[in-house]
């Protein structure tokens, strides 16, 4: 009888540890044993939906660490989905998810079940030492079993394009006021825009007599005010990924029109014009809100385009202010921000608040309720092979992706077509909203491959890839067995990570071992890499040359064949 990881009782929430002399081919030579004494959980419950979650520096793509930067994330509930207890770790438990190079496998339980064209969440919380925190979703949908998902976190000493800090410490007077007006900006530690924009800064004016406020709304007394500010480029990509809870909220409050109580208030998209965040403490308190308003000050990058009019914001445009609850994860509108010209020349929107937040400048509108889809025609690849490629769905001659779970490692062949859905439909202007598919060989987006036509909501849009005829499959295939038990086999599940031999980079991902069988095409017959993959909390590393196109494993399960339960 063979087992595969569906056909285990999900009762038995077991996990078979398989210590093996398994000479995969990219952990060795096919003339060495290169796993003696390695130990692979593997888990007897049906994870259909599986996620590596990469944890990375925005600015460097170097790994965070549990140990060296106190990285901690936690997961939470999104209304409408799956409890966060069903997230499962790799040995099919939801608690202790090991974190490994940034890299973090998890699965859902196998009673979650996804319709076609149906989207479920978890979010998830991220902090680490001098790191700006995050909150973050990661999104399931039936066509994607298995993927790679990227979190950027920003170094708030050391921030990448598009992004700029400042973090200021003030003296308050007595009772924990400010004594004078003070003024606090991102001009003077900002990185610069990338992209052509290199001042999309912020600025927050303190009045004087200012007392600063908990939770609770108690004024908290202290001589020790630290600020920190963060300014967001709505033209970089590397500034736009760190939007928080994404382009796509789920529910905003206040929403104009019908009292705020809008039915549509789960259906609306974001266009961001800029986006900041704004913290602050007193003697390590942190602040809610203040005795009375403070300015808010956001420029406005004048390349930006206002999609209500299609043209570049000029003076007068209107902006909609929003901030976000990070407790709740939901945006809240607050206004209509008008777009002003200060006197040094430089667009903005100013405006008052009496709390803290994210603020953000955001066009709206009403998302798509049909799939909209992409056929992709790769000439070159023969039929049945398979290559990944990241594709992403963007505003039309932006890099702003029009909805956070349209950015995916997709493993396709050609003419296969891809489905999109709760895309942009229509916006304020009541105008159908452009957009376009830009691919790209892997998720550093290092060499575009192509860029659509312009498209909209429920089409089917063609785009072509042209590539190089791609070298033969490798193959590899592993089954365990059971000495005592001739019947019994076992099918693993792994992720795989490459890089050429002499690359000094991150390892790419490869492809997953999914029941015990894999197949690619990215590996050369005659070149060496580096492999690199992940077992119950090991890292696991070797460096061979390919010398041939198929390996076929058998894993001998010794005495941990009794936990398996016969036909």
């Amino acid at each position: 009888m063979l087992y595969s990881k569906n056909m285990f009782k999900p009762i038995r929430p077991l996990v078979y540890a398989l210590t093996t002399t398994l000479a995969l081919f990219l952990l060795g030579s096919c003339n060495k044993n290169p796993l003696s004494g390695l130990s692979i959980v593997i888990d007897p419950q049906l994870m259909e939906y599986t996620a590596m979650v990469e944890i990375l520096d925005a600015k460097d793509r170097e790994a965070l660490s549990v140990l060296g930067d106190n990285l901690q994330i936690t997961f939470e509930s999104v209304p409408g989905s799956f409890p966060a207890s069903e997230v499962l770790n790799s040995n099919g438990e939801n608690e202790d998810y090991d974190i490994i190079d940034g890299r973090m496998s998890i699965g859902l339980h196998p009673r979650v079940s996804i319709a076609p064209g149906e989207i479920k969440a978890v979010m998830m919380r991220i902090t680490a030492d001098g790191y700006q925190d995050k909150t973050t979703y990661l999104y399931f949908q039936q066509s994607l079993k298995s993927q790679n998902a990227f979190i950027s976190m920003i170094n708030l000493e050391a921030p990448p394009s598009g992004v700029g800090t400042s973090d200021t410490s003030i003296a308050l007077g007595s009772g924990g006021t400010t004594s004078t007006a003070v003024v606090v900006t991102t001009a003077n530690f900002g990185t610069g825009g990338g992209g052509g924009n290199t001042n999309q800064d912020v600025e927050i004016t303190i009045p004087a007599a200012t007392q600063f406020k908990n939770d609770a709304g108690v004024v908290v007394p202290g001589t020790d005010l630290k600020v920190q500010v963060a300014s967001f480029d709505a033209r970089d990509s590397n500034a736009l990924v760190n939007f928080p809870g994404g382009f796509s909220p789920n529910g905003v409050l206040n929403l104009p029109g019908s009292g705020g109580n809008r039915s549509d208030s789960n259906k609306v998209y974001f266009q961001t014009g800029g986006f900041t965040a704004v913290d602050m403490t007193v003697n390590n308190e942190p602040i809610r809100s203040f005795n009375q308003p403070i300015n808010v000050s956001v420029d406005v990058d004048s390349l930006t385009i206002n999609p209500n009019t299609g043209n570049p914001v000029q003076v007068g445009d209107s902006l909609p202010i929003w901030s976000y609850d990070n407790q709740t994860a939901k945006w809240s509108y607050e206004r209509v921000g008008v777009i002003a010209r200060d006197n040094s020349g430089k667009m903005k929107v100013d405006f008052l608040t009496t709390h803290l937040s994210w603020f953000n400048l955001d066009w709206y509108g009403i998302r798509c309720e049909s799939p909209t889809r992409l056929q992709v025609n790769i000439p070159t690849l023969p039929t049945g092979v398979k290559q990944y490629f990241w594709i992403e769905i963007v505003h039309a001659g932006t890099n702003q992706l029009v909805t956070e779970w349209a950015a995916a490692n997709n493993l396709i062949g050609n003419g296969e077509i891809i489905d999109f859905f709760s895309v942009p439909f229509r916006n304020t202007a009541n105008q159908l909203v452009n957009m376009q598919a830009k691919i790209y060989r892997s998720p550093s987006k290092t060499e575009l491959l192509a860029t659509s036509a312009n498209f909209n909501c429920g089409m089917t849009q063609l785009v072509t890839i042209n590539i190089p005829a791609p070298p033969p499959p490798i193959t590899l295939d592993v089954t365990g067995v059971c000495a005592n038990n001739p019947l019994v086999q076992f099918r693993p599940d792994f992720p795989l990570y490459y890089k050429a031999a002499n690359s000094t980079g991150p390892y790419d991902y490869l492809g997953f071992v999914n029941n015990g069988a894999f197949s690619t095409t990215s590996l050369n017959v005659g070149s060496t890499y580096k492999f690199r993959s992940y077992f119950n909390g090991q890292t696991i590393d070797s460096t061979m040359t390919i010398n041939q196109t198929n390996f076929n494993y058998t894993i001998e399960m010794g005495s941990y064949c009794d936990q398996f339960q016969g036909p």
